[in-house]
C-alpha cells in the first residue's frame, strides 16, 4: 500500500466536506429573510417570504391587526390577521362544560362558512382539522375572478388568548403553491 495514499485521502475528503460546507452557507445566505408576523408579544406567530403590506384591523370589541402578501410570481395571496381575545372573552372560555364546548365549536364552524359567503366564495366547506397548534377551522371555497377559477383557504386557529387566521388564495390550477404551503407550516404557537 502506498504510504502516501491515506494522507491524500484525508486531504481529498477535507476538502470536500469544506466545499460542500461552503455551497451549505451561501444557499443559507441566499434565502431572503423571512417575516414574522405579528411582531407584538403575541400567542402565535407566521412567516412570510417578504415583507407584508402590516394594518391595523377593527372586530367591535377588540384591535387587531392584518398583514397581506401578494405573491407576483406564483400568482396568490397570503394573509394573516392576529385578533388578541378579550378579558371578557378569555374568562367566558374558562371552565366550559362538554356541552357548552360542543356548542362552541359548532358555532365557529357557522362562523367560518359565513365568512367564506361574506367574501363571495362558492361550494364553501368547513371542517375541524387536528392540528397541535390549536384548535383549528378551515375553510375552503372557490371563486372566479376575470373568468379563472381560484381556490381560497382560509385556516382559523383559537388560542387561549387570541385568534390567528391565515389566508391563501390563487388559481385553482396551481393551488397551492409552495409558498403557500411554507405559509401555513410556518405557524408557531409560543
Amino acid at each position: 500500500m502506498n504510504p502516501m495514499l491515506t494522507p491524500m485521502r484525508i486531504i481529498t475528503s477535507t476538502l470536500f466536506a469544506a466545499c460542500v460546507l461552503v455551497v451549505i452557507q451561501a444557499q443559507v445566505a441566499s434565502q431572503p429573510p423571512a417575516f414574522k408576523f405579528p411582531e407584538t408579544d403575541s400567542e402565535y406567530t407566521v412567516s412570510f417570504p417578504s415583507k407584508p403590506t402590516v394594518q391595523p384591523i377593527y372586530t367591535g370589541e377588540t384591535e387587531g391587526l392584518q398583514a397581506e402578501l401578494i405573491l407576483a410570481k406564483e400568482g396568490g395571496i397570503l394573509r394573516a390577521e392576529f385578533v388578541p381575545l378579550s378579558v371578557e372573552q378569555v374568562r367566558s372560555l374558562l371552565n366550559l362544560t362538554d356541552e357548552t364546548q360542543k356548542a362552541l365549536n359548532e358555532h365557529r364552524i357557522k362562523m367560518a362558512l359565513e365568512y367564506a359567503k361574506s367574501i363571495g366564495l362558492s361550494r364553501a366547506a368547513a371542517e375541524v382539522e387536528d392540528d397541535n397548534r390549536g384548535w383549528c377551522v378551515v375553510v375552503r371555497g372557490y371563486k372566479e375572478i376575470d373568468g379563472i377559477p381560484v381556490t381560497y383557504e382560509t385556516k382559523f386557529y383559537y388560542g387561549k388568548r387570541s385568534v390567528m387566521s391565515l389566508t391563501t388564495a390563487s388559481s385553482s390550477r396551481r393551488y397551492p403553491t409552495p409558498s403557500m404551503s411554507k405559509f401555513y407550516e410556518s405557524l408557531k404557537q409560543r
